[in-house]
């Protein structure tokens, strides 16, 4: 026991401290950690939407006749060792579900008619980039 003039910490009063910043400092890191992941995230993003601007900077460099419809167009990004891209160009083709309900059901409880619409003046464009880990993003567009 202590005496009435002695000050100090006691050792119960110690490990409650000790026990309140251990907390406290896990869920600091965990925000941290959160936020790391978030900018590798949005850093990874950044540099697949240059990768796919080369890309398609590379489709624009090709003569319309060199591209023929239905191909992919494969390569490895200059300046950017491991990242690969595809660009395909296909018709474009517009797949239009009109749901009728006052006739006989289907499968899921309603009934559907499929018109699907091609169209050989336009065109959909896809890039496909593949980053060093593996990673993929991919980029439709229609002209």
């Amino acid at each position: 026991m202590a005496a009435s003039g002695d000050r100090g910490f006691t050792l119960m009063e110690v490990l409650v401290a000790v026990a309140i910043c251990g907390i406290s400092l896990g869920v600091a890191l965990s925000g941290l950690s959160q936020g790391h992941r978030a900018t590798e995230r949005a850093l990874s993003m950044e540099r697949a939407g240059g990768a796919m601007e080369m890309a398609l900077l590379k489709l624009a460099s090709m003569e319309d006749e060199d591209l023929e419809m239905g191909r992919a167009l494969e390569g490895e990004i200059p300046g950017m060792e491991g990242w690969k891209y595809s660009v395909e160009v296909r018709p474009l083709s517009i797949k239009l579900v009109q749901e009728d309900n006052d006739t006989e059901e289907g499968e899921d409880g309603l009934d559907r008619e499929d018109n699907v619409f091609q169209d050989e003046e336009l065109q959909e464009i896809e890039v496909k980039v593949l980053d060093p880990r593996g990673h993929s993003y991919s980029l439709i567009l229609w002209q």
